[in-house]
């Protein structure tokens, strides 16, 4: 399993799940979060700014998209054949509209958006799901008994009082490197 960008916030919960299940983690990021991210769980790191992970790496199992479009052509390149790319950044696609229960036209939109990955994708006979988070408490449960077993807390940035809402904004909006932004109330 390859996980785009893993030594982010997304990495330091997405790496013990996988690992958890067994799987070979592989991911890329800033050197500075090399250490932390082998500790979540990561079998192996590529440090994004020196090496280029495709061309290390071949007939991958699947991955997980956190960086966007820009990105998937170089995860399908990694991919094996059959394997599958579920992405949290790139476009929606058909099969996103049709389990969330949208009207068809929306369906037949979302087609269309997504066709460039999905077509992307059928060369090599990978799949493309592009996925939204919801809430689900059975999972919610499962994922926070893994991450608690492992020891895992989220990264805290800066903290802000409500009335600081608009400087807290501001943070998000600049890419704070140090963790979530908090709004406390």
């Amino acid at each position: 399993m390859y996980i785009s960008g893993g030594s982010g916030s997304f990495g330091a919960m997405a790496i013990p799940l996988s690992a958890a299940r067994d799987l070979i983690v592989i991911t890329s990021g800033g050197v500075e979060a090399k250490e932390r991210t082998l500790a979540l769980g990561a079998d192996r790191f590529f440090d994004y700014r020196a090496e280029d992970y495709t061309e290390h790496l071949r007939d991958v199992d699947g991955a997980i998209d956190s960086l966007g479009d820009k990105e998937l052509p170089r995860l399908f390149s990694i991919l094996r054949h059959g394997a599958t790319v579920v992405s949290l950044r790139g476009m929606p696609n058909g099969s996103f509209a049709k389990t969330f229960g949208l009207p068809l036209w929306k369906q037949w939109l979302f087609k269309l958006v997504g066709l460039k990955n999905e077509r992307m994708a059928a060369r090599k006979g990978q799949k493309y799901h592009f996925i939204f988070v919801t809430s689900d408490g059975k999972q919610l449960q499962r994922a926070a008994s893994i991450l608690e077993k492992c020891n895992v807390r989220p990264a805290v940035g800066n903290v802000y009082l409500l009335e600081q809402a608009e400087e807290a904004l501001r943070d998000v909006a600049a890419g704070s490197k140090k963790g979530k932004v908090i709004i406390k109330l």
